[in-house]
């Protein structure tokens, strides 16, 4: 009987013996630095009245969007100043303006809430250092905008060409001012897609790392080729986005674990 009773084991063994080798294979993955997207995140039970409970407590992280997009609009349209200082360098006489560059400036807004959607459903805590470093870097841009009102004088005041791209561009430039561009967010906010992107789980593929920081230059040189960005505003924002990294993926983590380990002490 007990011959009986460990062969029936030894029988029902493989499936469990396969579900523990995958259970410690996924472990050993990420022992060795394979971070890999685990299941997506359950949003079905999700209430306005639950956003306190811990499960759904980061979604209080997207009040950034509307105070940062309220506080930007307030600064284009009401705190309207008498001077602005214009920026530029001879680096800007030698670039010419090129509609095509309206396609990677425009994707960068879909870059960032790409990035957003993957690390809600696959990796919470980048989301919120992609926010935490969105926050501070973009509420900062906005501080120095109102301490150094600046603007730009490189616009074309017509197109060599007549296209749809053109068409576009005429539009973009009848909407967006020509004021508080240094430095560049969109030069700042694609350095943050890199470093979120870069740490998120499941996204460690050498391709998509190539192409997402080939893009982020595209996104850095459409600024600039599209008259909207002087190239001071492109190298002004470098230094500022590497010092909130420091702050968001150096400082804090070493600030929270020193607080854990104290109230624990």
């Amino acid at each position: 009987m007990n011959k009986d009773i460990i062969k029936g084991e030894a029988s029902s063994s493989p499936v469990q013996n396969k579900k523990y080798s995958d259970s410690c294979g996924h472990n050993s993955a990420f022992s060795k630095g394979h971070r890999r997207a685990q299941t997506a995140y359950d949003y079905s039970g999700f209430r306005p009245s639950r956003i306190n409970e811990p499960q759904f407590s980061h979604l209080k992280y997207l009040i950034f969007w509307p105070v940062y997009l309220l506080s930007f609009a307030a600064l284009e349209r009401l705190w309207v100043q008498p001077y602005y200082y214009p920026v530029h360098c001879f680096v800007d006489d030698i670039i010419p303006f090129c509609e095509w560059f309206l396609i990677p400036y425009v994707l960068w807004y879909a870059e960032l809430l790409l990035i957003q959607i993957y690390t809600l459903l696959f990796d919470i805590d980048e989301f919120k250092n992609f926010i935490r470093f969105l926050s501070i870097s973009f509420l900062t841009t906005l501080i120095i905008y109102m301490i150094y009102p600046s603007c730009q004088e490189l616009r074309p005041a017509s197109f060599e060409r007549n296209n749809i791209l053109t068409e576009i561009t005429a539009l973009l430039y009848s909407i967006d001012t020509n004021t508080n561009v240094c430095p560049s967010l969109h030069v700042v906010g694609a350095l943050g897609v890199i470093f979120s992107a870069f740490r998120a789980k499941g996204l460690d593929s050498r391709l998509f790392r190539v192409l997402t920081v080939l893009f982020t230059l595209a996104v850095s040189l459409s600024t600039v080729f599209m008259k909207q960005h002087s190239f001071v505003d492109v190298v002004t924002a470098l230094p500022l986005s590497a010092a909130v990294y420091l702050i968001v993926y150096r400082l804090q983590p070493r600030l929270r674990t020193r607080n854990a380990t104290h109230r624990s002490q």
